[in-house]
């Protein structure tokens, strides 16, 4: 008898914690520290970038609208490319990040492109828009 409720018990707990994982919010990405909320002037988004640096020194210089040439975008996905300019030197590895504001244009996501300055993709990203307070 013991063995069974100690079943249920384990059984409830896992479904809990495969449910918490479910509802964990697209808004805002643990790993990077991305995210994309509403600003609530007009179609206004603002947008934190956030990348673990992939070399020592590297530093982001930019960002333009669109994709890096022969990349996927989402169709829901507004996409936007951050350029990571990497440099020599023992600075150490960090996280990177970079705030702008953009325009959605009637899209639900952001997709970011974090690309280095000779054009390879560092990662893709896709993030949804929370809505303002």
């Amino acid at each position: 008898m013991f063995g069974t409720k100690f079943a249920r018990s384990a059984v409830l707990a896992a479904s809990l914690a495969s449910a918490a994982t479910i509802i964990t919010p697209l808004s805002a990405s643990a790993e990077t520290g991305s995210s994309a909320r509403e600003t609530g002037f007009g179609s206004s988004i603002r947008v934190t970038a956030g990348i673990a640096s992939p070399a020592n020194c590297a530093r982001i210089t930019g960002k333009r609208n669109g994709a890096p040439g022969g990349r996927a975008v989402h169709r829901d996905a507004k996409p936007v490319t951050i350029i990571v300019a990497m440099s020599g030197g023992q600075c150490g590895k960090r996280s990177l990040h970079y705030t702008f504001q953009t325009s959605a244009g009637g899209k639900s996501l952001i997709q970011l492109f974090f690309v280095s300055t000779s054009g390879k993709l560092l990662k893709n990203e896709k993030i949804s828009i929370a809505t303002a307070y």
